[in-house]
């Protein structure tokens, strides 16, 4: 694996921006401009490391999956943040195999040792659109002979065909009417697949999403049940939500994508969970709910924390509080293991899972060891030049 430096296409800003990404550059008050979409460099992977990426993946999500499942059976939820009320609503979604779509795996590798898990985005990811279309765009414009470790698209669009009978007669897709940008691409993406896939769709806010207590059912605004629904919105702001009695007396009234138990994916302490059941895993940092223990080094994490908030940093080398909105906890205490440094920028790789199967990576870079909200997503490619047979297969995935 390398960083190579890029000359960016020309007009690039206006390219990712009709692509549907418009905050692709953050201007500072004093006038700077910061890329987020940044094509003057690459990453480089060989298909040997792409192998690797793919099999350690989707290892992990069935390793989740199980501890998800451990959890629950053993009613013991209250210790990963979530109120025990939840555990049996959470393993009904579980028992009844509700329809689950994405994930994003955030790992610490360079292309050498073990790949090290930092965290499981199981239920709201972001980034999407950037590691499924943009960088795919990218790689089309400048390397077109070259491949790339990105079948995200693709899977989507086949995991919403193959969920379709289980879906009901439409897919609601809603995000909170006052959420970023990145929430509302998300979800406008995420729609589009479905549409590709030959599915009807409806768009709204979580806001416009009501409880009938006739049909005891939930509906949007023009009374319409609402079968399936893809929501934009974390499970623990639904556990403290105005509907939080209809969702824990009526869990599987509306297939939500993602489903409940996959709460339990979102929290970091799924990762004490982990560690547990399976200790000294090449790909597991040692991590724990009760405190640091003997770790030397460590980072604390809030259990429902985002984009580097809150988070502590304890080393031989570093020693700061990130400032954020979690600084009350619960943390998380996992072993400190820096992030790789590619000419000083240090890298976390997000390997996606579409339904249950690995399907690509999208890197975000930052400048310092935290991957926070001014992180860069840096496009990749393969190092291998296209086979006859694969430019073939190019050509019928984009025709």
């Amino acid at each position: 694996m390398r960083r190579e430096t890029r000359t960016p296409r020309p007009g690039w800003e206006q390219t990712v921006l009709r692509s549907g990404l418009p905050f692709h550059t953050e201007t500072l008050p004093d006038g700077r401009r910061l890329p987020y979409w940044n094509e003057s460099a690459a990453y480089v992977l060989t298909s040997r490391e792409v192998d690797y990426l793919e099999d350690v993946t989707e290892e992990l999500h069935a390793m989740c999956v199980t501890a998800a499942r451990h959890v629950l059976e053993k009613g013991d939820v209250e210790r990963l943040g979530i109120d025990s009320r939840w555990a049996a609503p959470m393993l009904e979604t579980l028992e009844n195999e509700s329809p689950s779509i994405y994930g994003r795996f955030d790992f610490a590798w360079d292309g050498t040792g073990d790949a090290k898990l930092y965290e499981y985005n199981g239920d709201v990811p972001a980034a999407l659109l950037e590691a499924a279309v943009l960088q795919w765009q990218w790689l089309e414009d400048v390397h077109p002979d070259r491949d790339q470790f990105n079948t995200i698209h693709e899977r989507l669009v086949r995991t919403w065909q193959r969920l379709a009978p289980r879906l009901g007669g439409r897919v609601h897709f809603a995000h909170s009417a006052d959420e970023p940008d990145e929430d509302i691409i998300t979800t406008a993406y995420l729609r589009d697949t479905a549409v590709e896939a030959g599915l009807p769709t409806v768009g709204l806010t979580m806001e416009d999403i009501g409880w009938h207590s006739g049909i005891r059912r939930f509906v949007d605004l023009s009374d319409v049940p609402i079968d399936s629904c893809f929501k934009m919105y974390p499970w623990d702001w639904a556990f403290e939500s105005v509907y939080a009695p209809q969702l824990e007396a009526e869990p599987r009234s509306t297939h939500w994508l993602e489903p409940m138990w996959k709460a339990l994916l979102s929290t970091k302490a799924i990762l004490a969970v982990l560690w547990e059941l399976y200790p000294g895993h090449p790909n597991l940092l040692p991590s724990y709910l009760d405190g640091r223990r003997d770790l030397a080094e460590w980072v604390a994490k809030p259990l429902w924390g985002w984009e580097g908030a809150s988070i502590k940093v304890r080393s031989a080398e570093h020693h700061f509080d990130q400032a954020g909105a979690f600084d009350d906890g619960p943390f998380l205490f996992q072993e400190f293991h820096r992030p790789p440094a590619f000419d000083g920028n240090h890298m976390v790789i997000g390997s996606w899972v579409v339904g249950g199967r690995s399907a690509g990576v999208g890197i975000r870079e930052s400048n310092g060891i935290v991957t926070d909200r001014r992180s860069r997503f840096v496009p990749h490619l393969i190092d291998a030049p296209r086979s006859t047979a694969e430019q073939v297969a190019r050509w019928l995935r984009n025709s």
